[in-house]
């Protein structure tokens, strides 16, 4: 069920022995089709053992390219909790009105209540 949206996984020992064999001399297509991995997989990771002793895509990124990849990720993360609290405030709300405010809201509008400064008389 691999695809783009269901990739594949392959652990880090899988990836090395990939390369290994690649390194012993057996050739890309005999490797592919040994193991049925997609056909950039052994090139990529022999290419990220030679640069940074890693198959980790994080590990072989250039420092721009971090750059670029960390405010899309927090960018990311803050418009999945604008959605939840979105989903959630109906919820909320719901609860509210059927069983009132919560203890913590009501001791927080007591103590606003006591902290508001007296009303002045209109003047005129």
């Amino acid at each position: 069920m691999a695809g783009p949206k269901h990739p594949r996984r392959y652990d880090e020992a899988f990836k090395r022995r990939i390369v290994q064999s690649y390194e012993n001399g057996k050739p890309p297509s005999q490797i592919r089709a040994g193991y049925d991995i997609a056909r950039s997989a052994p090139r990529r990771w022999v290419q990220g053992i030679r640069d940074s002793g890693s198959t980790r895509a994080a590990d072989n990124r250039t420092s721009g390219w971090n750059e670029l990849i960390e405010p899309r990720k927090r960018n990311r993360r803050l418009e999945m909790e604008v959605d939840v609290s979105e989903q959630a405030a109906p919820v909320f709300a719901r609860r509210q009105a059927r069983y009132g405010p919560t203890p913590a809201a009501a001791r927080y509008r007591r103590s606003a209540e006591s902290w508001a400064l007296p009303s002045r008389p209109a003047a005129g």
